[in-house]
């Protein structure tokens, strides 16, 4: 091999560098920017690049970077934010920029129609000063549980009836002082269940001491055997109940099969 098919060589090798690589090496080794075919890195590749090398900017084709690219590249380098197409970012995407540590840096380009519910839990449970711009509706009973679990002072914003069972067990094991809110129709058999089966947090006791108030012909056989484990004293509202046993064991125990109820040691192994 001569001496000019070696050096050919040598260049052919470099050429074999995806976009990856490139961003990889050069975070690393800039020094090696001069071999660099910069149209092969794409948005991913230049956010990670920027992040560690900013100084390599004048070669970056900003139109290849997506929202989440943006995201993480101005949490490193908010100078770059006059490059940026904040149309591109979508409501999540907001939610963790404005998240970020120099989220406030970039409050005055929020398209605020963009962030979900979900969004506005996240955000406002970090910078409840931004509350002014939130649309409330927005936000199901899901997102108010994990909201109010962080900040009680929106509680005067909750639309209460968003909250179902599962809602209201999260929010209650955490913030009880809301029990009093809760409509407790929303608990339907083995839900009704769930407010006994709470791995030991007594908070819930707030909604279980409310059983009356559910819908207890919702409750199967087997769901009043559990509970009356531990509420000996609701036999009354077993015994008048007129709830078709039999159905539910042609919809859940094949033929011949028979039903196995919950056995006490079961019931309160969460307990020990």
């Amino acid at each position: 091999m001569n001496d000019q098919t070696t050096e050919q060589k040598r260049l052919d090798n470099w050429s074999y560098l995806r976009g990856h690589d490139w961003s990889q090496l050069l975070e690393c080794q800039p020094r090696f920017a001069d071999k660099c075919d910069w149209h092969k890195l794409d948005g991913t590749d230049w956010a990670s690049l920027l992040r560690r090398q900013p100084r390599f900017a004048s070669n970056c084709d900003w139109s290849k970077l997506e929202g989440g690219d943006w995201v993480r590249l101005l949490e490193d380098q908010p100078q770059f934010a006059k490059y940026c197409n904040w149309a591109k970012l979508d409501g999540t995407e907001w939610m963790c920029l404005l998240c970020g540590t120099r989220g406030y840096e970039f409050v005055k380009h929020c398209d605020w129609e963009k962030l979900g519910g979900e969004d506005w839990s996240h955000l406002l449970s970090q910078h409840p000063n931004l509350s002014t711009w939130c649309d409330w509706d927005k936000l199901d009973g899901c997102d108010w549980a994990n909201l109010l679990a962080e900040r009680t002072e929106f509680a005067d914003k909750c639309d209460w009836n968003k909250l179902d069972a599962i809602s209201w067990r999260r929010l209650v094991s955490i913030r009880p002082e809301f029990a009093d809110k809760c409509d407790m129709r929303k608990f339907a058999g083995g839900q009704i269940v769930g407010l006994f089966r709470d791995g030991g947090r007594r908070s819930l006791n707030a909604l279980s001491h409310r059983v009356n108030e559910c819908d207890l012909s919702t409750l199967t056989v087997t769901n009043w055997c559990s509970i009356l484990a531990i509420r000996p004293d609701l036999v009354h509202e077993f015994e008048k109940s007129t709830h078709n046993w039999y159905d539910d064991e042609k919809e859940l125990v094949p033929a011949g099969t028979e039903v196995e109820m919950i056995s006490a040691e079961e019931f309160f192994k969460d307990e020990k």
